[in-house]
């Protein structure tokens, strides 16, 4: 079964999170990576437009020091996503991150 990879935001309780405007995208295009902390988000979604989204829960557990959603994965089909949790793609394919220069980021060692 064939994934997509899919940089965007997520909408959670009402707070648009690991978001960067239209502009701000275009922008990298042009200059490249600002900083190695990219205000993207990535996931993976099927055919059928389910989301899957292993690090979510982790990473805005660590970002805001919310220690109960670390380790939480997402496996979501749109018909089933609430106002709390909203998923907006921007862009798919790993093309956009090459362009930016941001694939080394993705290799660095933690």
């Amino acid at each position: 079964m064939p994934l997509t990879f899919t940089l965007g935001y997520v909408e959670y309780n009402g707070c648009n999170v690991f978001h960067s405007s239209h502009q701000e995208l275009k922008t990298m295009l042009k200059k490249g990576v600002p900083s190695p902390a990219l205000n993207l988000h990535a996931w993976l979604t099927l055919p059928s437009h389910e989301v899957i989204d292993m690090t979510f829960g982790t990473t805005y557990g660590v970002v805001n020091q919310i220690p109960s959603v670390i380790g939480r994965m997402c496996f979501l089909h749109p018909d089933d996503m609430t106002a709390d949790m909203q998923y907006h793609p921007q862009l798919v394919g790993e093309d956009y991150l090459e362009r930016i220069g941001a694939t080394h980021i993705l290799l660095m060692p933690s």
